[in-house]
């Protein structure tokens, strides 16, 4: 079975992204009934979410990242952290507006509470 992957057109020319994109999209939409797609530019310009709306899941890949106690791991103090802060700060206000329970990111523990709350903590520490 092949995996369909998804880039925004923002990273399709990204010479750190060393893959070749089944799928190259403009605006976020959905891929089926559950799944919806949410720019979160920021740790690169195209950087997305995945939200599945049904199991309340956010896929956040690089925008969000975990700790190993199920915390949001601080992207401003951690020397691993890329991209645009500022922006990626943005991205992470505007995935409050969703509804979601949980976090997977592609990094670390997965935030498997209150992971809306615990993200709206974060971003006000740094508001």
């Amino acid at each position: 079975m092949k995996i369909k992957i998804f880039m925004h057109k923002s990273d399709k020319d990204n010479q750190w992204l060393k893959i070749n994109p089944d799928v190259v999209y403009r605006k976020p939409s959905s891929l089926e009934d559950n799944l919806m797609i949410i720019l979160t530019p920021g740790h690169t310009p195209g950087s997305i979410c995945f939200l599945d709306q049904k199991s309340k899941i956010l896929f956040s890949g690089d925008t969000i990242a975990g700790t190993e106690d199920g915390e949001i791991r601080d992207f401003f103090t951690d020397s691993q952290a890329s991209g645009d802060l500022n922006q990626r700060f943005q991205s992470c206000r505007k995935l409050l507006a969703y509804d979601f329970e949980s976090i997977l990111p592609f990094h670390y523990g997965m935030i498997k509470k209150a992971a809306k709350a615990r993200l709206s903590d974060f971003l006000e520490k740094y508001s």
